[in-house]
């Protein structure tokens, strides 16, 4: 009987352990982490020196010198929102993230980039220039979470 129990108990401990893995997680060496969902379809490739990660939204590139890991885990997905619209005047719209500042193409030529703290203070303006190309620079930012606005649609990140 009580190899049964310890047998029992050592099996429900391992299957409480045991979480489905739902995103993939990308851990920068300047301590950023993003999470791509399994909900947004993420798919790594990588082109020249650099990891690209698409998802249903948009397409986010880093150099792979800026990456410390990637792995595969279970993340809180309460504040996911799925099947998010993004205006036409967005589609397509890339970001990539270099140490230092966070550039976007492919947005409406003219579109204002604006960047807010999460008190929604306004930061920074720039102005998408004709071939739809800005860049941010995140080097005096502190650590946290911030918003990114193009046009009508807004974007959250981590730093």
């Amino acid at each position: 009987m009580k190899p049964k129990l310890l047998f029992l108990l050592a099996m429900l401990l391992m299957c409480n352990g045991l979480r489905a893995q739902n995103a993939v997680v990308v851990h920068q060496t300047n301590g950023q982490v993003v999470n791509y969902f399994f909900i947004q379809k993420p798919k790594v490739t990588y082109v020249d020196d650099c990891l690209v990660m698409s998802t249903t939204e948009n397409i986010v590139q880093y150099s792979m010198r800026s990456l410390s890991k990637i792995e595969f885990a279970d993340v809180d997905d309460s504040a996911i929102i799925d099947n998010v619209q993004h205006p036409a005047t967005n589609k397509g719209l890339i970001f990539s993230f270099r140490k230092g500042s966070i550039s976007a193409t492919n947005a409406q030529a003219g579109a204002k980039v604006l960047l807010y703290d999460t008190e929604g203070k306004c930061l920074m303006e720039k102005t998408a220039d004709e071939q739809g190309r800005c860049t941010l620079s995140t080097e005096t930012l502190s650590r946290g979470t911030y918003v990114i606005q193009i046009g009508q649609t807004s974007y959250k990140i981590v730093k």
